[in-house]
C-alpha cells in the first residue's frame, strides 16, 4: 500500500476510482488495486514499512493516473 500524494485516478475491478491526497492505494498480490480513505486505513489496516510496496506501472492492472 502507498499513500497518494495527490488526487489520483486508479482502475479497479468495478471501474475507475479517485483518491484524494492522503488516501491509501492498496494493491493485492494479484495486482488488483483499491482506494482506502486515510481514516479507514488507520482504523482497519496495519501499515508495515517492511512490507510496503511502491507504485508500479508494470502491474497486471492499469497504472495510476494523476488527475
Amino acid at each position: 500500500a502507498w499513500q497518494a500524494d495527490q488526487a489520483t485516478v486508479i482502475r479497479t475491478k468495478e471501474g475507475r476510482a479517485t483518491t484524494q491526497q492522503g488516501d491509501w492505494i492498496v494493491e493485492a498480490p494479484t495486482g488488483e488495486r483499491w482506494p482506502v480513505p486515510d481514516e479507514q486505513f488507520r482504523r482497519n489496516y496495519r501499515y508495515s514499512p517492511d512490507q510496503a510496496i511502491a507504485p508500479q506501472t508494470s502491474s497486471s492492472t492499469a497504472p495510476t493516473i494523476p488527475s
